[in-house]
């Protein structure tokens, strides 16, 4: 009898402890959960951050250098009509103009130079132009394209350069220049921001994503504007190969819950065996104590039943 007893009190005691047990477990490993996607989250965008001021550093640079040359647009138009563009220029004319600065001279004013020497100038400032931009990006991380349909001959006026450099550790491998197959055959629907940018002008950066038909990869474009009297004259487009950063963030990310997890459940498994222990001890302390009462129960009994029932004789 006093087992049986002693074995009720038992079960009742241990059951709230083990759901006590129970849902310290499970607020465990619910925070571990939240921790570890939290931190994956905020992962994922502290690299995009950290990508985007490395995209905008590198195009203040090139802004620096490009938008030194006052007469940018009328080069840029200069350039686009040249088919002689990157040829040597005459020694003559490289002596004659070397000293000269653009600027401090108007387009009114190269206008009144002959066009045999206003030819020759773009092509040194083409050719100036190129060398400094390789010597900051490097030779197979620059190229300048022209924005809008390359079939059609825009006008003068409307025309806009696009300075493209990739940066990244990634743009070693891409000596083919493979990546600005992205801007061949420009059309709205693939570069919508530059669209918006050209006809909306901003000194603002802007930013997109997109899926190249030709490599199949996903890079990020991170848009620089160069504003003359209200246009758009010039964009720096720092390109980047995102789905290589994403595989890495992804897989850092996953590391990091992994990590999360594993630290979290291993304090939910301590907790649970602290409890088990304080169960263990508790349980003890109540067989020992429901036997004492029962021991205690049975010999007062024993010692009533001894007594004499009537007290009036």
């Amino acid at each position: 009898m006093v087992g049986l007893i002693t074995d009720m009190k038992m079960t009742e005691t241990k059951k709230p402890i083990m759901r006590a047990a129970l849902l310290t477990s499970l607020i465990f490993i619910a925070a571990a959960l939240c921790i570890a996607v939290s931190t994956g989250a905020i992962y994922y965008f502290e690299y995009k951050e950290r990508v985007e001021q490395e995209a905008l550093t590198s195009n203040a640079y090139v802004k620096e250098i490009v938008d030194e040359y006052d007469l940018l647009p009328w080069l840029i138009g200069e350039w686009y009509f040249d088919d002689g563009l990157g040829q040597a220029v005459d020694p003559v004319y490289e002596e004659k103009y070397s000293l000269l600065d653009l600027s401090e001279i108007s387009e009114a004013e190269i206008m009144s130079y002959p066009e045999e020497d206003r030819t020759a100038i773009s092509r040194m400032s083409f050719d100036e132009l190129v060398l400094r931009m390789r010597g900051l990006l490097g030779s197979s991380s620059f190229k300048m394209m022209y924005y809008g349909d390359e079939d059609a001959v825009p006008a003068r006026e409307d025309l806009t350069v696009m300075v493209c450099c990739h940066y990244g550790a990634d743009r070693g491998d891409l000596s083919d220049m493979e990546w600005f197959d992205t801007f061949v055959d420009y059309t709205e629907a693939d570069h919508p921001v530059l669209t918006r940018m050209y006809e909306h002008p901003s000194e603002k950066y802007d930013y997109e994503y997109f899926v190249s038909s030709t490599t199949h990869r996903r890079y990020l474009y991170i848009y620089t504007p160069i504003i003359r009297e209200g246009r758009m004259v010039a964009v720096i487009i720092a390109c980047r190969e995102w789905g290589e950063d994403e595989k890495i963030v992804v897989f850092t990310s996953i590391k990091m819950i992994a990590i999360s997890l594993l630290v979290l459940m291993g304090l939910s498994l301590f907790a649970f065996l602290l409890n088990r222990r304080y169960i263990r001890e508790r349980t003890a302390r109540t067989i020992e104590t429901e036997i004492q009462r029962s021991e205690m129960e049975i010999a007062a009994k024993i010692q009533l039943s001894q007594m004499p029932g009537d007290f009036t004789e």
